[in-house]
């Protein structure tokens, strides 16, 4: 499948592992869960970005909207990007409520309660931009299914205006299904434009 983009966050290309996190922007805290609620403080639903949403504390630096990308740190290769929906209290900054969806996707099971992460703002480093997307896009085509572990392949110049990365995912289903996907990353290094994503199951 082919997803066109016109995502046109400021990031830079780089070889660098796709989920790298800046160590002086990341905030560790703990992460708990939620049904969600028809009304938020941001207007924005818990349904939004196929439920893959938090909500923070009101004395957070995080505002309505923003993206953050979530570490489970029990689970190192889980990482998802969600969206800002509601803001509840006053807490730690590094305490966050997730979509029950959300926390499922982490690889946590809702059972656990509570969760220790690592909290990143998408715009507080340039290749977590690349990554939100990437794994928004994986995580849409493939709902039934956690990525545990991932690679990055290759790293090409197609033209000048033009690189293409490729990464291969490890998928694994509740039920033991495991599904192995690459993903082709085409995209324009002075403007910072991405031009489009393929995905194809192996």
């Amino acid at each position: 499948m082919m997803y066109q983009s016109y995502y046109n966050s400021s990031y830079e290309a780089s070889t660098a592992s796709l989920y790298s996190f800046n160590r002086q922007q990341r905030v560790r805290g703990e992460a708990t869960w939620t049904e969600g609620g028809e009304v938020t403080k941001c207007g924005i639903p818990w349904s939004h970005s196929q439920y893959m949403t938090v909500a923070v504390a009101a004395n957070t630096p995080y505002r309505c909207g923003e993206t953050l990308i979530v570490k489970n740190l029990s689970e190192p290769e889980q990482e998802i990007a969600v969206t800002v929906v509601d803001q509840i209290g006053e807490s730690g900054q590094g305490n966050i409520t997730l979509h029950r969806k959300a926390f499922e996707a982490l690889g946590a099971d809702v059972e656990e309660g509570i969760i220790p992460v690592e909290i990143l703002p998408s715009n507080d480093t340039n290749q977590e931009s690349r990554a939100t997307y990437l794994l928004n896009v994986i995580q849409s085509a493939y709902p039934r299914f956690n990525i545990v572990s991932y690679q990055s392949i290759d790293n090409e110049e197609i033209f000048r205006d033009e690189v293409k990365e490729i990464y291969e995912y490890s998928l694994l289903s509740p039920s033991s299904e495991q599904v192995l996907v690459r993903t082709n990353l085409i995209f324009n290094p002075f403007t910072n434009k991405m031009i489009s994503i393929d995905i194809k199951g192996l």
